[in-house]
């Protein structure tokens, strides 16, 4: 079993913003590929935390597929609590806060209502004990964050540059 995550950039506004906020780094988003590699399950401004087709993305500009070994259990846990969070808003005040190097929140909350793509993705891991602990706020977690956590379990290659 395995888990696999996409990581992501695009030429937008908003890409640009959020890399700002993560000190230039490549990425600026990250999203889970179900097990059966149909669906993509994230975080997204338009629509909160849904699935969406695999295939969706047709804009990016860089990309990175990682997969990390788990246990079924583990893969399962992860997915189930991705699962559990649908429907639940974006939370565009954590991007602000990057962006602004302020974090107003006191707490992770594993439970939040309001979910940036890689916070949701680094509490999914937490929960299935990929990654033992954060070594940053749940709350303000970024893609590279995210990456380097990973970075520790699995090798990581180059991304991926759009041929577009």
């Amino acid at each position: 079993m395995a888990i696999k995550l996409r990581f992501v950039t695009h030429n937008t506004l908003i890409a640009h913003v959020i890399r700002s906020g993560e000190m230039g780094f490549w990425c600026n988003h990250v999203e889970a590929i179900t097990p059966d590699g149909k669906q993509i399950i994230g975080a997204y401004m338009d629509e909160g935390i849904s699935y969406r087709p695999v295939d969706y993305d047709k804009t990016w500009s860089k990309q990175l597929i990682v997969t990390i070994p788990a246990t079924e259990e583990q893969t399962k846990t992860f997915y189930d609590f991705l699962h559990s969070q649908l429907g639940k808003p974006y939370d565009i005040e954590a991007i602000g806060q990057m962006v602004l190097g302020v974090v107003t929140s006191e707490e992770d909350n594993y439970n939040s209502n309001n979910w940036i793509c890689s916070a949701i993705q680094a509490a999914a891991l937490v929960k299935a004990g990929i990654v033992k602990s954060l070594a940053t706020d749940l709350h303000t977690t970024t893609p590279r964050d995210v990456l380097v956590m990973i970075a520790t379990i699995v090798k990581v290659a180059e991304p991926e540059i759009s041929k577009q």
